[in-house]
C-alpha cells in the first residue's frame, strides 16, 4: 500500500494533507515501516495500526503544567505545537488543582472540572516557598500518574533532579564526573572546606536559572553568606569551582534517549554564571561521543524523558556534570535553529501508550 496514494483515508484527522502527511511519515519511520528512495510501504493490519493510533492523537487530551499566571514562552510552545496537530491543549497551573479521594476513587479537577488528561507536559510546578507547598505541588505530577496521565518529566524524576544533594550520589554509581561536593550544617566546617578548595561555589539544594549561586573566595564574605544562610535554616551546599575552558560550559538538551542540541552558553566579561537567564551567551558546540554519553547516562540515571545537562569543561580537559535540570530552559536550542517543543511534543506521541 503505498501511503501517498493512502492520505485519504486521513480524512477524519485533517484537510491539511501536508501536516498529515508529515505526521504519516514520522510514523513510518518510528515503526520500522520498509522504506526506499522511492517509497515506502506498509501492508494492511500495520496500516490499520497506524490509522488508529493517529485517531487517538487527534482525540488526545493534554495540559501544559507551570505554576505562571500566565504561560511562558516553552509553554506556549509547546502548546502551539501540540494543537497544530490537533490534540486539544489546556494550560494549567498546579495551584489550580483540586484533588478529591473518595473510597477508592481519586479525581482531578481545576476550577471544578473534572480532569482527564492523557499527556502532562510538566514545565514547573512551585519554588520552595514552604515544604509543604513544594511538596504538594510536586505531588499533583503524581497524582495524574497514578489516574492515568502520561507526565513528561515524571514524578520520580522531577523530584531527583531538582535535588542536588543527592545528584552526585546518583551520578557517582555510573562513574560520571562531578565536581567535588560537600553538604553540611556546620558553619566552622563550611569554612573549611572553602579554605580547603580555595575557591568554592554554594548554591541552594533546590533552585533553577543561576538563581542563589555565589562564589566563595574570601573567607570574611564566606563567613557573612554562610551564616546568613544557616539563619534562614539552608543547608550549605558547597562545590568547588571549576576553572571553565573559555569560561563557558556546556548544555546537553537530551529528548527521550537522544542529544537534540548541544551549545556552549558563555558567561558575560567579569561574571562567572553561564545561564542565560543570567546574562550568558549561547554558541554552537560539537557534540562527540563522549559528550553523548555523559548526556545519556545523566538523564537514564535519572530517570528523565528529557532534561538540560550541564556539563563544565575544565582548562585540563575534564569534565564534569554540573547539574541536570527536569524543565530545562531551551532558548539557546532556538538560537540554533532548533524547534525543541516540536521535537519533545512528537517524541511524547510516538511514547503514549493509552
Amino acid at each position: 500500500m503505498n501511503f501517498l496514494a493512502d492520505l485519504h483515508f486521513l480524512d477524519f484527522v485533517t484537510s491539511d494533507k501536508e501536516k498529515c502527511f508529515r505526521l504519516y511519515f514520522s510514523i513510518l519511520l518510528n515503526e520500522h515501516i520498509t522504506e526506499n528512495r522511492q517509497k515506502a510501504t506498509l501492508n494492511k493490519h500495520s496500516f490499520k495500526s497506524l490509522q488508529k493510533r493517529l485517531k487517538q492523537w487527534y482525540t488526545m487530551k493534554i495540559a501544559v503544567m507551570h505554576p505562571s499566571a500566565t504561560p511562558p514562552p516553552s509553554c506556549r510552545e509547546i502548546i502551539y505545537e501540540a494543537k497544530k496537530l490537533g490534540s486539544k491543549v489546556i494550560y494549567l497551573r498546579p495551584q489550580d488543582v483540586t484533588v478529591s479521594y473518595r473510597e477508592n476513587e481519586i479525581e482531578i479537577y481545576r476550577r471544578g472540572k473534572k480532569l482527564d488528561l492523557d499527556i502532562v507536559f510538566v514545565r514547573g510546578t512551585s519554588s520552595p516557598s514552604s515544604i509543604e507547598q513544594f511538596t504538594w505541588m510536586t505531588n499533583v505530577v503524581k497524582l495524574f500518574e497514578t489516574v492515568g496521565s502520561f507526565t513528561i518529566n515524571s514524578y520520580s524524576s522531577i523530584v531527583l533532579a531538582r535535588d542536588k544533594s543527592i545528584l552526585p550520589a546518583i551520578l557517582s554509581k555510573r562513574s560520571i564526573k562531578f565536581p567535588k561536593t560537600y553538604i553540611t550544617n556546620d558553619l566552622q566546617r563550611a569554612l573549611g572546606i572553602v579554605n580547603e578548595l580555595g575557591k568554592a561555589v554554594v548554591k541552594p539544594i533546590i533552585g533553577s536559572l543561576g538563581r542563589g549561586v555565589m562564589m566563595l573566595e574570601n573567607e570574611d564574605v564566606a563567613y557573612s553568606i554562610l551564616k546568613q544562610l544557616l539563619a534562614w535554616g539552608q543547608p550549605l551546599l558547597l562545590q568547588e569551582y571549576i576553572e571553565k575552558k573559555e569560561g563557558r560550559d556546556i548544555r546537553l538538551l537530551v529528548i527521550n534517549g537522544a542529544v537534540f542540541a548541544a551549545y556552549y552558553r558563555k558567561a558575560r566579561p567579569g561574571f562567572f554564571k553561564t545561564n542565560l537567564a543570567q546574562g550568558g551567551i549561547p554558541e554552537k558546540a560539537e557534540l562527540d561521543n563522549e559528550l553523548e554519553k555523559i548526556a545519556i547516562s545523566t538523564t537514564e540515571a535519572l530517570g528523565l524523558f528529557y532534561g538540560g545537562i550541564d556539563v563544565a569543561e575544565s582548562t585540563d580537559g575534564g569534565r564534569f556534570v554540573l547539574e541536570a535540570n527536569a524543565s530545562p530552559n531551551w532558548k539557546g536550542a532556538q538560537f540554533l535553529g532548533l524547534n525543541p517543543a516540536k521535537k519533545l511534543v512528537e517524541e511524547a506521541w510516538k511514547n503514549f501508550k493509552k
